[in-house]
């Protein structure tokens, strides 16, 4: 059983069962229990989620967020952020008992190989094992001044003993109502000034962050990295968005098909400077992916 927990609210839905149905379509064999803290949905719509989950053989449990006390925070979320940032920092004490591991996703990502070796590596008697953060690099005023020590928090495998152990929820947390002006990128920031020195860093294949893929890249490059990547996070170039520039967008809108919510996608009406920079996004691709088309290019600039 590997257990996967999963923190969001409505406004997320989609991308939740698009996450399901990537982990289940790459991970036939194995059965999963997913730790699921959630906000604003109905009994119907939680319901539909533990059926969908039973179908694949797995289970679901339930944590509500209106439990938590978060409001204080609000005035550090910037951008498109909702206090659902934060509700991952609450898992391993809810949790408790009742798993020794578990594998935190953001619900920006999608699962293209097993979880297995991920899931049952050697953590080095750590409480948390993550990927490097290679687009923040380091946050002097959170004490981290040296690259390579700040890590993504949107995919972390947590012991959840040792976790409890150093109450790295109770630190984070009090962390995050203490410098509220200061948080650049919320829950983040908070989780790594308490786990400074106390954190394994893993391959970026475990969470491919957007900063990671190189820049421009064609189609062999994005194959390649499929070959290996085990969960891809779309983070900076979000796949539901019209202007997205990450091309493993097309596994997300795949496997959002392949889920009970297909059916719901939301069409937006783009205007005339959107259409254009979409159209220009996508020949950028073509001209990437063709060594004729370059090579013409080439010639007629000559």
């Amino acid at each position: 059983m590997i257990n996967i927990a999963i923190a969001f609210d409505r406004n997320y839905l989609n991308q939740l069962y698009a996450l399901m149905a990537s982990i289940f379509a790459n991970n036939r064999e194995d059965q999963f229990c997913f730790y699921l803290t959630y906000h604003g949905l109905t009994p119907i719509e939680l319901e539909a989620i533990t059926t969908y989950a039973r179908v694949n053989k797995s289970l679901t449990t339930f944590f509500d967020a209106t439990q938590f006390r978060l409001d204080r925070l609000k005035d550090s979320l910037r951008e498109h952020w909702t206090l659902a940032v934060y509700y991952k920092i609450y898992f391993p004490q809810l949790i408790g008992k009742r798993a020794d591991r578990i594998l935190y996703m953001d619900t920006d990502t999608i699962v293209l190989n097993k979880l297995d070796e991920l899931f049952r590596m050697d953590m080095n008697g750590l409480p948390v094992a993550a990927v490097y953060d290679c687009y923040v690099k380091k946050q002097p005023h959170i004490g981290l001044v040296d690259e390579g020590s700040y890590f993504n928090s949107g995919v972390m495998l947590i012991d959840v003993q040792k976790w409890n152990e150093l109450r790295i929820s109770e630190k984070a947390l009090d962390y995050a109502y203490s410098n509220i002006e200061n948080l650049d990128f919320v829950d983040q920031d908070a989780l790594n000034a308490v786990l400074i020195n106390k954190w394994k860093k893993i391959e970026d294949r475990f969470n491919l962050i957007y900063s990671y893929i190189p820049q421009p890249a064609n189609r062999k490059v994005y194959r390649k990295l499929r070959e290996s990547v085990v969960i891809v996070h779309f983070t900076l170039e979000k796949p539901w968005e019209p202007l997205c520039k990450n091309r493993f967008r097309k596994d997300y809108k795949y496997y959002f098909r392949k889920s009970p919510l297909s059916n719901s996608r939301i069409r937006r009406r783009l205007d005339f400077k959107c259409l254009c920079i979409q159209a220009r996004i996508r020949l950028t691709e073509i001209y990437l992916d063709s060594l004729w088309l370059q090579i013409i290019w080439r010639k007629l600039r000559q």
